[in-house]
C-alpha cells in the first residue's frame, strides 16, 4: 500500500495536479493546500504538516509506529532481500601500532580543545542535536590549520605517525592528510584509541574527495558505542548517528557505526553481533542502505529492519521531531519476543 491509497482510505478527495495530488488538509482544513506525491511524501502548505507514509498513518489514521509499519508491510516492502551471497572469510582487524595510538590520542585531545574553545564550530555539532556533555564524553573535535595561508588542512610527514615514506607517481613524497573538519575518534572499551575520522567542512556535492576521511592506520572495524552483549544493538552508517543514539538511549542499546553502507563486520565485531539479543538494522533509508539489508539479514538471524519513521537517518529524524528513545523502545518491543 502506498501513500495515495492511504490518503484515499483516510477519506481525502484527491485531485491530480501535474506530478502530485492535492486535497483539503485533514488537519487544518486548508483547501487544496495538502499535497501528496507518489514518492510517498506529503506536505500541507498552510499548517506545514509533512512526512512519509508511516507518519501519515500516525497523523491521520491514529496508528502507533509499530501498527503503521505492520500496515505498510515495511520489512518486506521497503528493504530488498538479495540473493544470499557466498560465505566470506572474516577479517581479523589489527590494532594500530603504539606510535599511531600515541599520535592519534594527542591529536584528538588537541582537536577537542579547539572545538570547545570556538563557539561557531561547537554550534555545528549542537545543530546535529548533540549536547555539550555528549561532545565532551566522546571527545569530538575540530581540525583546523589556522596558520596555513593556502589551506586549513594539515599535510604531515608520514614518519611522524610511524609510517614509512611513500612516493606518488610524479616522484613527490606522499603526505599524511589531516583535513579541515570535525574530528570523530573511536575508542575500545578500555579507552584505547583505534580509529580517527574527519568530516570535511569544505566538502561539497561535486567534490571528488570524500566527505568523511578515515586517517590511515585506523583499525578496520565498525565503531562501537556501547559494548554490552545483554543489550540490543542498533546498526547505523554514521558515527554521529551512533553517538546520538547513545545520547538518547545508552541504557537501552549499543549503537554500532559501520562508517559506510558497504562496510562489513570484522571477526570480533561479528562475534559480538551474533551474541546480542537483537540487532535493529537502521542504515540510511536510501537505495544503497536498502540494498545492504539482504546481506545483513541472511548473515544474522537476530537482525530485523527498523528504519526511522521520517527522512533517512536517525540524526535527520531527530531534527524533524522524532523521539530517538521512543523509536528504540518501539523497535525492541516489536521484535523482542520474535527472535
Amino acid at each position: 500500500m502506498d501513500l495515495i491509497e492511504l490518503a484515499k482510505e483516510a477519506g481525502l478527495n484527491l485531485t491530480r495536479t501535474g506530478a502530485s495530488y492535492s486535497s483539503s488538509c485533514p488537519d487544518c482544513g486548508g483547501k487544496d493546500r495538502f499535497i501528496v506525491w507518489p514518492s510517498n511524501k506529503y506536505w500541507c502548505r498552510q499548517c506545514g504538516k509533512q512526512g512519509d507514509a508511516i507518519q501519515f498513518c500516525r497523523d491521520f489514521l491514529g496508528m502507533s509506529y509499530v501498527e503503521a509499519c505492520k500496515k505498510l508491510n515495511l520489512e518486506k516492502k521497503n528493504y530488498s532481500l538479495l540473493t544470499p551471497s557466498k560465505p566470506r572469510k572474516l577479517q581479523i582487524a589489527q590494532e594500530p601500532p603504539s606510535i599511531w595510538q600515541e599520535k592519534a590520542l594527542s591529536f584528538t585531545n588537541w582537536a577537542h580543545l579547539n572545538l570547545m574553545n570556538i563557539p561557531q564550530y561547537l554550534s555545528m555539532l549542537e545543530d546535529r542535536m548533540l549536547s555539550v556533555e555528549t561532545i565532551k564524553k566522546y571527545r569530538l573535535g575540530l581540525c583546523i590549520n589556522d596558520k596555513g595561508y593556502r589551506s586549513k588542512d594539515f599535510f604531515l610527514h608520514r614518519s611522524y605517525w610511524g609510517f614509512s615514506e611513500e612516493f606518488k607517481t610524479n616522484g613527490k613524497i606522499k603526505k599524511l592528510w589531516l583535513p579541515y573538519g570535525l574530528v570523530i575518534p573511536s575508542f575500545e572499551l578500555w579507552g584505547q584509541i583505534v580509529k580517527l575520522k574527519i568530516r570535511r567542512l569544505e566538502w561539497h556535492t561535486n567534490d571528488k574527495l570524500p566527505k568523511y576521511v578515515e586517517i590511515i592506520g585506523s583499525m578496520q572495524k565498525p565503531s562501537f558505542f556501547g559494548c554490552d552483549t545483554h543489550l540490543p544493538a542498533v546498526l547505523v552508517e554514521s558515527e554521529f548517528d551512533a553517538i546520538l543514539i547513545q545520547q538518547e538511549a545508552c541504557d537501552l542499546c549499543n549503537s554500532i557505526a559501520l562508517g559506510g553502507a558497504g562496510k562489513r563486520a570484522d571477526a570480533a565485531s561479528h562475534e559480538f553481533l551474533r551474541n546480542v539479543p537483537l540487532i535493529l538494522f537502521a542504515l540510511d533509508f536510501d537505495e544503497t542502505g536498502k540494498k545492504q539489508y539482504g546481506f545483513w539479514r541472511q548473515s544474522y538471524s537476530n537482525l530485523r529492519a527498523w528504519p526511522v519513521p521520517l527522512t533517512k537517518s536517525p540524526g535527520d529524524a531527530f531534527k524533524n521531531g522524532v523521539s530517538i528513545r521512543q523509536w528504540i523502545i518501539d523497535g525492541i518491543s516489536q521484535y523482542k519476543n520474535k527472535i
